[in-house]
């Protein structure tokens, strides 16, 4: 048979998702009797690569890897000298260029304790609930059908995310009830830094929100309205890039 791995489902790798740093990680691909060789190969995220031996046992092949440093890393296999990487389902594929993806936190990282057990709601603000309307900059492209499917590609197709349909903070702080009804105990709200785009994950400034969600005023008021309410906020910070048109590039002048 062919080699076979799959990094969701403990008998292949002994810890699905994040690995806590200095534990032990039992990796082991299945194989049939054909396959006499094999190979993990563990690359840090802008570093370099190690390559695991891993031995032959009953039905394929079995490495255990200590994480030892904290990180991003990234994981293949070389099978009897051919390279497995990943499929697009994350499955074994030969010859794959894509890479597994392996992610080492912290060894004294605890979960914070209002989270454990509780109720996680994702907000993606423009779209969950409009109260009023909020000035636009020029550039951008204001909907007024709320629940309208959104323009993927122009006529010129081009991709821009230009769109805004008008959910803001006040529209947020109106379902305070809505939200305590579901017995929601934190939101997680996707970026709201002023930016062009929609799902604003190319901040423009990050010291400013949208003013397409509402003034620094608005959000103070959100956020105190939710804790009345005993549910606490989370904000997706994006500080791993910026957009072009930014505070920071300002690409176009």
């Amino acid at each position: 048979m062919q080699p076979y791995f799959d990094p969701l489902v403990t008998a292949y790798k002994s810890i699905t998702g994040a690995v806590q740093q200095n534990s032990t990680l039992n990796m082991f691909v299945a194989a049939s009797d054909d396959y006499n060789e094999a190979f993990l190969v563990l690359e840090s995220d802008g570093g370099g690569e190690k390559a695991y031996p891993m031995e032959k046992s009953a039905g394929g092949f079995f490495v255990p890897i200590k994480a030892e440093e904290r990180g991003l890393f990234f994981y293949f296999f070389i099978i009897n000298g051919e390279r497995y990487g990943a499929s697009e389902n994350l499955k074994l594929a030969k010859g794959s260029l894509k890479n597994f993806q392996l992610s080492v936190y912290a060894e004294d990282f605890t979960t914070p304790e209002f989270l454990k057990g509780g109720l996680i709601y994702q907000i993606f603000p423009d779209r969950f609930c409009k109260v009023g309307e909020k000035p636009i900059k020029n550039g951008k492209i204001k909907r007024y059908d709320w629940g309208g499917m959104p323009t993927y590609k122009n006529e010129k197709g081009e991709v821009l995310n230009n769109e805004f349909f008008g959910g803001n903070f006040d529209g947020i702080r109106s379902k305070t009830d809505y939200l305590k009804s579901l017995g929601v105990t934190t939101v997680y709200l996707n970026p709201i830094s002023e930016a062009y785009s929609s799902h604003r994950y190319d901040t423009g400034d990050y010291l400013t929100p949208d003013m397409q969600l509402g003034t620094e005023k608005e959000l103070k008021e959100m956020l105190s309205e939710l804790k009345k309410a005993g549910i606490k906020a989370i904000f997706d910070g994006v500080y791993n890039h910026t957009g072009a048109d930014s505070l920071y590039f300002n690409r176009y002048g």
